[in-house]
């Protein structure tokens, strides 16, 4: 059997379908007497746009769409930009006249500052890629979690923020 450690390469899976593709960012085990168990959190690899900040030539774009520029910065990660199954939104493919990237500031920092000038809001898919859509009001959910409702037999959910993008290295 492989030891689940820090770093492991990892895929989540709900109802056979891949949720999420990343790595064990955090395992604690318990055992007792009574009981074993073990605590596990898979971050995606989203997680790295946090943790990096920019290191593209040039430091400014001039003329540049949201995902080019996206796309120029997180390319060195092995990350996308893109759209949601809707396509770029009305809009949202508009150039900027000029972006600076400031010493410093987070891969993702300069795409949320980009998207809210466009009014998208930024997403990840199963791979960990950079999704931006735009809500209009017409969604419908492709899952749902209730309180109290057990999702999976022998679950536990545990819902707490950590910091846990304070304690990732790369």
């Amino acid at each position: 059997a492989q030891a689940i450690v820090v770093g492991t390469p990892a895929q989540v899976l709900l109802g056979g379908v891949q949720v999420l593709d990343g790595f064990v960012s955090m395992r604690q085990a318990v055992l007792t007497p009574e009981a074993h168990g073990v605590l596990i959190r898979i971050s995606s690899h989203t997680i790295s746009t946090v943790n990096s900040t920019v290191t593209t030539s040039p430091g400014q774009f001039k003329n540049y769409t949201i995902s080019s520029i996206a796309n120029s910065i997180l390319s060195p990660l092995g990350l996308t930009f893109k759209y949601g199954s809707d396509g770029a939104p009305s809009g949202a493919e508009n150039p900027f006249e000029r972006v600076s990237l400031l010493v410093g500031e987070g891969l993702h920092d300069v795409i949320a500052r980009l998207a809210r000038m466009r009014n998208l809001f930024l997403t990840d898919d199963p791979q960990g890629n950079i999704v931006a859509s735009r809500a209009t009001g017409s969604e419908t959910s492709v899952a749902q979690l209730t309180e109290g409702k057990q999702p999976f037999k022998g679950g536990v959910a545990i819902l707490r923020n950590d910091s846990i993008f304070s304690q990732h290295r790369l």
